[in-house]
């Protein structure tokens, strides 16, 4: 679900998960690096530059046509809300996604997940461990009742509502 191409072979499925009111959860694929690179290259090139795609296309391609849909990102969608700014000066959407769109804490801590949060609001950021690589994030205060709780319900429920 890179490109248009990627959503129309999709879109049996997609339609399916919106009819029953199931979420699409994104995730990256295989990643492939060089031998000579470190064991830690892929997780910090490729599964960034699919998620930054993924986002990206989401909102070219999935939001016009399944505005309704809830989908949850992995690893905070790569970071791809970050660029917000840069996608509208590019002229791209200058809107926060629509209220399903969802991105997973994975392996980052509280300082990124807090900037994530503060463009997407954090009512869109649900816990995601990343086990066995890292432990689930905890905030240790207020902010891990909505990300452990209030907002994967939200995410996860089953029907519409």
């Amino acid at each position: 679900m890179a490109d248009a191409d990627g959503y129309a072979r999709c879109a049996p499925l997609l339609d399916e998960l919106d009819r029953v009111g199931a979420p699409l959860f994104v995730h990256p694929g295989p990643a492939a690096a060089d031998p000579s690179a470190p064991p830690w290259w892929p997780a910090m090139v490729s599964y960034v530059a699919q998620m930054h795609t993924a986002w990206f296309a989401w909102h070219e391609y999935g939001a016009p046509r399944l505005p309704g849909l809830r989908v949850g990102f992995a690893m905070l969608a790569g970071l791809a809300p970050l660029h917000a700014d840069r996608m509208a000066a590019r002229g791209g959407p200058a809107t926060v996604p629509s209220a399903g769109v969802f991105v997973d804490t994975s392996s980052y801590g509280p300082e990124i997940v807090e900037a994530v949060a503060s463009g997407l609001g954090p009512d869109r950021v649900v816990l995601g461990s990343d086990r066995p690589y890292a432990a689930p994030l905890l905030f240790g205060d207020a902010r891990d009742e909505p990300v452990r709780r209030r907002n994967p319900a939200r995410l996860f429920r089953t029907s519409h509502e």
